[in-house]
């Protein structure tokens, strides 16, 4: 029951419901648009994904579909808040950077941002520091990342070696 004057949840869902049209064949689960509220700010994370889309080329309405928005607000959106091809944005996030001239340019915002992204993105880590090494105790082959002036191939080898220099 509601207070005199209101109106019902459910009813005020269906008030705010806007058709939308979809492609035919296209089974669609239409669910009522939230009601904006005027001077109501449109979520961080939802405009870096209208901005990453709107780069990777995507049209207003694909926009509109994948993030399930209204055309004219993706419209709108990118209208006030243009996507500058050069513009330097984090990899992971899409935040803005800030460049310090004179210095490497930076690809990530953040150490969370940079490890989040190399961490799901294996495949395109540059692996060079891959040395062929001999074991000094067992004379055995190995490989060695990143360091070349190691000189056991095991934490044994290593004990062996000193248990027998004293």
């Amino acid at each position: 029951m509601c207070p005199a004057g209101a109106i019902s949840l459910k009813t005020y869902a269906n008030l705010h419901t806007k058709p939308r049209r979809f492609p035919i064949g296209k089974a669609v689960e239409i669910r009522p648009a939230l009601p904006v509220r005027k001077g109501k700010v449109m979520r961080l994370y939802i405009q870096n994904q209208i901005k990453n889309l709107a780069l990777k080329g995507y049209g207003y309405k694909r926009i509109a579909d994948i993030l399930d928005l209204l055309p004219n607000t993706v419209k709108s959106h990118l209208h006030r808040h243009p996507p500058a091809e050069g513009a330097d944005v984090c990899q992971q996030c899409g935040k803005p950077i800030e460049q310090n001239p004179g210095r490497k340019e930076k690809k990530f915002c953040s150490d969370k941002c940079r490890m989040a992204y190399w961490n799901s993105h294996q495949d395109e880590v540059n692996k060079q520091a891959y040395y062929t090494l001999i074991c000094q105790h067992c004379g055995k082959e190995f490989v060695s990342y990143g360091n070349r002036n190691r000189k056991y191939c095991c934490r044994d080898c290593y004990a062996a070696a000193r248990r027998k220099a004293a």
